[in-house]
């Protein structure tokens, strides 16, 4: 079912009169308050956990800051420079953190999107190989290189942001970084609760909202609208993403209203937005794995060659009777036998799953995961959520 307004008529302004700014904040004095002192309490149930607060640049995580430093929690900050942020974004993130005197780690992504965007494509809103590889190997990574205790990640979440962040609650787990528990000071807050805290206690925020955009992130995010991209798209940081697209949209026939309206935002596109502009989704061709039955056996059927020196590595993970080299697999382990092929062909070195592995048995050489064939145990504890099997 889908709700929306079907008439709209003309009528009077019912409220004429224009409040100032200062006027909204005293109006929404005690109320914010009373909302800040509750932030203020639930943080401080954690004061004695190993405590990190996230620090992207934005709105939400300045806030989700300010209220750490007010609970006096003792905690390091962290920045993720996915490689994606506007230069001035990491120099507000490096301003903030002197001004309040911060200890401050920058989590640092390379070029890992450029890297692999050949690889996956353009990322979708329904197709977010993005943020695994940009942000959440990162973060697997450098809570990994701080030991095996539970990270609290304070993280500036508010549930009006999406279904899925409103259906995680204040505390959660993230499947995708093992030993991180996240925690929202703001998690019930509206954009209007943050930004009269922002005014109300005068916080410098990153400037990027005075030139219109409504969030901060990555500076191509498929999340954002065609306005957002047009502001953007003004300045020299999207000059080399622009160069991509074209020549992508050129490459697969893709046409030119694929780049004027930013349809690689999606991976699938709307129907309504494909009859409207008669485009045709981005096509990728990868590997796929087919099922034969045998009889007797099942067996894992490629549609390309595979690389069977590396799979040989890979296959440390699963029990022995598992999965042989003729790609026979016991009926148990389809799917676990599947996911250690894509891994073995399609794997970008993102880190996620040596985070999971408390014997330290896997590791990056040469932007792909390896295997120690003498720590490796054969738990497959490994093989949770991975770029190179979900986004197959």
């Amino acid at each position: 079912m889908a709700v929306k307004i079907k008439f709209i008529f003309s009528g009077d302004n019912v409220n004429k009169k224009h409040s100032s700014l200062r006027e909204a904040i005293e109006a929404n004095r005690s109320y914010m308050e009373r909302e800040e002192n509750r932030a203020i309490e639930f943080l401080k149930r954690f004061r004695e956990k190993n405590l990190l607060v996230s620090f992207s640049g934005g709105k939400d995580s300045l806030v989700s800051l300010h209220l750490s430093m007010r609970a006096g929690l003792k905690f390091k900050t962290v920045f993720l420079n996915t490689g994606l942020e506007f230069d001035e974004t990491i120099e507000y993130v490096k301003r903030i953190s002197d001004h309040y005197s911060l200890d401050l780690d920058i989590i640092d992504a390379g070029d890992a999107f450029f890297k692999h965007l050949e690889h996956f494509g353009p990322p979708g809103r329904d197709y977010r190989w993005c943020c695994k590889v940009c942000k959440l190997g990162p973060t697997t990574r450098y809570i990994k290189s701080l030991g095996n205790e539970k990270i609290y990640m304070i993280i500036g979440q508010r549930a009006y942001e999406s279904r899925s962040r409103a259906l995680s609650g204040n505390i959660w787990e993230n499947e995708w970084v093992p030993n991180q528990i996240g925690i929202s000071a703001i998690q019930k807050w509206n954009s209007l609760m943050v930004w009269l805290y922002i005014f109300r206690h005068d916080l410098e925020y990153n400037k990027w909202y005075d030139r219109g955009l409504w969030r901060i992130g990555c500076f191509m995010c498929p999340s954002q609208d065609l306005a957002d991209l047009e502001i953007v798209s003004k300045f020299p940081v999207y000059d080399k993403w622009r160069s991509f697209i074209d020549e992508y949209s050129k490459k697969n026939n893709l046409g030119e209203k694929w780049v004027r309206y930013a349809l690689w935002r999606w991976n699938k596109i709307p129907d309504y937005l494909k009859k409207k502009y008669n485009v045709n989704d981005k096509v990728r061709e990868s590997l796929k794995l087919y099922i034969k039955d045998e009889g007797d056996k099942l067996k894992i059927v490629p549609n390309k060659n595979i690389d069977m020196n590396r799979l040989k590595n890979m296959m440390h993970i699963l029990p022995r009777a598992a999965l042989n080299e003729d790609l026979e697999v016991h009926r148990n382990f389809i799917d676990k036998a599947m996911q250690v092929i894509y891994q073995s062909e399609e794997c970008v070195g993102c880190g996620i799953c040596t985070g999971r592995c408390n014997y330290n048995a896997l590791y990056i050489n040469e932007g792909r995961v390896w295997v120690d064939e003498n720590k490796c145990i054969r738990c497959t504890k490994c093989l949770g959520p991975c770029p190179a099997y979900v986004f197959r």
